[in-house]
């Protein structure tokens, strides 16, 4: 869900927002839209780069007042939902975690979205450009174009050290993994825990 009414419309000619509207973005955020929007403030507005300023800084200050629940449990989920639910609940038992999910369609990291894990941002990869820039509308996900790997175990390794090297993690920190595991002419759906590798000294 968007939510992209007039969102900060007095923007459009003054460089502070009215109260009104700081309380219509938070609310936005507390109802866990996926995404709030500008138009005219961006478009046409004296102060574009500013409307971008203000509108983050209310939504990065609202999401920490996010009850960390998962959303409600659907009637009739299917395995891999409940599957995806217990790699959800385990990023916020573990804490100061991420989920890192694999995807060729975006199915996954929609369905983890769904489940607004507060606290656990979702890293997702995938190699379609029109996936990556769907992802990007998605509540919490954080989307990554890639090229795979044919084991599954390399392309772990290559998203946890692009993690890394882009700051959105610190080396040591534990990951929760989704991902498929190939075992002879079946693929399996897998949930593991991974630690952000150390960066390599250089050798001598």
């Amino acid at each position: 869900m968007i939510v992209a009414t007039h969102m900060l419309e007095s923007m459009i000619q003054n460089p502070v927002p009215t109260r009104a509207e700081v309380t219509d973005v938070s609310n936005a955020v507390l109802e866990m839209a996926d995404s709030v929007m500008l138009s005219g403030e961006t478009t046409t507005g004296k102060h574009p780069i500013r409307c971008v300023e203000v509108m983050t800084r209310i939504a990065k200050t609202t999401e920490n007042e996010l009850p960390r629940v998962l959303s409600t449990e659907q009637p009739n989920e299917t395995p891999k939902v409940k599957l995806l639910r217990a790699a959800a609940g385990l990023a916020q038992d573990l804490g100061n975690t991420g989920i890192i999910a694999f995807t060729r369609n975006g199915d996954v990291p929609r369905m983890l979205s769904s489940l607004r894990a507060v606290g656990c941002p979702i890293y997702a990869f995938m190699e379609e450009e029109a996936v990556h820039r769907k992802m990007g509308l998605l509540w919490g996900v954080a989307s990554f174009q890639t090229k795979f790997r044919p084991k599954a175990d390399d392309n772990i390794t290559l998203a946890l050290e692009r993690l890394r090297d882009e700051g959105h993690c610190l080396p040591g920190q534990v990951l929760v993994i989704v991902t498929n595991v190939i075992l002879g002419p079946t693929v399996i759906d897998s949930v593991q825990l991974r630690a952000v590798p150390a960066i390599e000294a250089p050798s001598v």
